[in-house]
Formats: structure tokens, sequence, C-alpha cells
């Protein structure tokens, strides 16, 4: 049997999946079941018992899960995937551990989302399969390595550590004076201080402008999944400094397993200074590294998601990569 021969429900938030997650669901032949935002129509899933069964539910994310649950506890599905997108599942650890007793396998979107489902008693199979984000116009990008500009893109959230950016920044000029830090994203907004420029939500165009106008990119996160932004920042050659609590460090720690620290202002600041302080042919190296990083995986990372699926389902891939 092939993959393409299954009966695939792929479960998501209505209006998902995640830009990043869509390739996955567009590589199988699946049928996408849309489960509803609010959570009062999510309680009564009518939307499932159609009486239709499949050989795979994958649920893509901790929302999704206790679909995915239900579908495998009413015999609707015989198998039951979950990808991990958030740290939802560290917030709710004992619901987390009991659906995930259903679950036949994990799909972990970085090794720190490997740990974490571990950490909640998963000792199934778990494969891991980065997120698949568009980054052709980013690849296009020639960044400014003599510019002490940095750059923080994301929600304003206290997750992704956007509130330790003005006392970071204030450290790092202590020792180069000129440098800054560009913060854009949606949400709250950061009170704008020296060296540091808020600019909010803005256009694709002009997010590919101030990338080029940076030389570093730095993500504080106190806990990120993956960290699409980080690897948008490679692929445009960027210098990435990210903690250890950043799943996308799997892939900066090939840039250079130095670009990755504690979650530590002084431990950031003395890193991003060190970046910043080094002459344009060593920024040159990982800028040049970070961009060929990003493409190898990028080119990919499709098919590590088949593959895992086909391994732990023990069917052949083969026709799916044909046809797709």
């Amino acid at each position: 049997m092939n993959l393409s021969d299954l009966r695939i429900a792929y479960l998501c938030i209505k209006g998902g999946p995640h830009p990043a997650h869509r390739p996955w669901m567009q590589s199988l032949s699946c049928e996408c079941i849309y489960i509803p935002r609010n959570i009062l129509r999510r309680i009564f899933p009518s939307y499932i018992l159609t009486g239709k069964k499949y050989d795979l539910a994958i649920a893509d994310g901790f929302s999704a899960l206790p679909i995915g649950w239900l579908m495998k506890r009413a015999c609707l599905t015989k198998k039951l995937a979950f990808i991990t997108t958030s740290s939802a599942l560290t917030r709710f650890p004992r619901f987390s551990s009991n659906l995930l007793k259903d679950v036949d396998f994990v799909i972990a979107t970085s090794s720190l989302m490997s740990q974490v489902v571990r950490g909640l008693g998963f000792d199934r199979q778990m494969v891991i399969c980065y997120p698949i984000p568009e980054l052709s116009d980013f690849f296009k990008i020639e960044p400014s390595l003599n510019s002490k500009k940095i750059c923080f893109v994301g929600s304003y959230a206290y997750v992704k550590g956007v509130d330790l950016l003005p006392e970071i920044i204030a450290r790092v000029r202590r020792k180069v004076k000129e440098a800054e830090v560009y913060v854009i994203g949606k949400g709250g907004m950061i009170r704008e201080s020296e060296g540091v420029r808020a600019f909010g939500y803005i256009p694709h165009g002009k997010l590919l402008l101030l990338l080029s106008e940076c030389s570093a990119y730095l993500h504080p996160a106190r806990f990120e999944a993956f960290g699409l932004s980080v690897v948008e920042a490679m692929a445009a050659g960027l210098i990435p400094v990210v903690t250890k609590m950043t799943g996308a460090k799997d892939l900066v720690e090939q840039v250079d397993p130095s670009l990755v620290v504690p979650l530590d202002v002084d431990a950031i600041s003395a890193r991003i200074i060190k970046v910043l302080s080094m002459d344009v042919g060593e920024k040159e190296v990982l800028s040049r590294r970070a961009k060929k990083v990003t493409e190898e995986w990028s080119a990919k990372t499709k098919e590590t998601f088949l593959r895992g699926i086909a391994k732990v389902l023990q069917v052949s891939e083969e026709d799916t990569f044909s046809t797709k």
C-alpha cells in the first residue's frame, strides 16, 4: 500500500492551517476538516460525526487534538497523529498527557517540542518535521553587514521575550553606541526608547526593506515552538542570535552553535555585542552560511514530513513524491 492510497483526515482550526503547514496538507491526498473557532461549537462536533472513517487523522495543533482524540475513541480513525505547534501542551499538562495516550505518533516541529512531548510521558514514535515557509523573497535580500542594526519580527507576546529588548539594547549600546533594534510585529506596542524603534505591523515589502538594513536578527524567546521569523531572517542573510528556548535553534546551531544562548539578558547582550563587533569578513561567512543552511533545509523539509508519516505507518511514499 502507498501513502496516497490511505484515507487521511487533516484537522485544523477554521481559517487554517498556518501558511507554513499548508504544504504538508497539500502534499497528502487528504480531506481537510475545519474545526470551529467558537469553543461552544467545538464542544458539539457534529462536523465529524458523519459516518466517514479514515486510516489516519492528523491533528494540527493543540486545539485540534481533542477532536482527533474523539475520532480515535469513536473508531472513526485507525491512527491518530499530532503536530505540535505551541507551548499550550505545557499549560495543561495533565489534560495533555491523557490526550496523548491515544496518539499513535507525534510530528514535532522542533527538537524543543519533541522534548516537551516526551516530558509529558509520550513514549511512542515521533518524527521532527520543520514547518515550510515561503522564503523566495527573503533569499533575494542582501543584508547590510556593516550596519549595527538588529531586527526582531513577531507578535508582541511575553513568550517571545519582546519585553527584554529595551534592556538588552541598553546593555549593547554601552559597548556598541550606534546599535539599534527594529521591533516589527502586530499586537501590543513596545515603547520606543533610545536604540529601540517600534514599527508594529508593516506590509511585506517594507519588511523586506527593513531586513536589508540590518546585519543581525535577535529572538530572545522564553518559549517558541519553532520561530518562522528566525529562518526568514536567516534566508535574508542576517546573523541570528536565539535563545535555547527557540525551536529554530536546530537550524541556527548549524550556522554556529555559539549563536544559541541561554535565556539570560547578560548572555544575550554579550553575544549580540560579539556579533556586531565582528569584522565584515567574519560576518560574511556567517551570513552566507545562514542562507545556505536555510536553503538546504527548505528544499528537503516536505519530503521529511512525507517520509516520516510513511515510515511510521509502514507504507510506501513513492507515489506521493511522483505525483505532488
